[in-house]
């Protein structure tokens, strides 16, 4: 009997289209944060119902962001522009946020997702 192959890496993690952060559409701020880190943060974001964008436009469009994650201040003010936090209409968190969220179970209330936009 031939030896069975294992599931391709993707083919394991499924999208749970109802998760906890169904209906997130998230930049992730890479500065600051290890890249393996990263990684499991952002499957972990896309298995749970949310959606990672990758890039912004250049001139900085959200293209239906409605989050931005950061490791913190410094590092969000190196990455985006201080005129363009203002502009944006959604949340600004830390990965603190993130974690607390997947510890609990629950997406985190509106007084946790501003840790981040009330250090500028």
């Amino acid at each position: 009997m031939a030896p069975k192959r294992k599931p391709a890496r993707g083919a394991a993690e499924e999208r749970d289209p109802d998760g906890m952060f169904r209906g997130v559409s998230a930049f992730i701020v890479p500065r600051g944060v290890q890249a393996r880190r990263l990684e499991v943060w952002k499957q972990r974001l896309v298995q749970m119902g949310g959606r990672v964008v990758e890039k912004l436009d250049k001139g900085g469009a959200a293209a239906g962001v409605n989050h931005v994650l950061a490791m913190d201040a410094k590092a969000l003010l190196r990455e985006l522009d201080a005129a363009w936090l203002h502009r944006f209409r959604g949340s600004v968190v830390s990965f603190e946020w993130m974690e607390e969220c997947l510890k609990s179970g629950e997406r985190g209330g509106e007084a946790a997702r501003a840790q981040v936009y009330n250090q500028l």
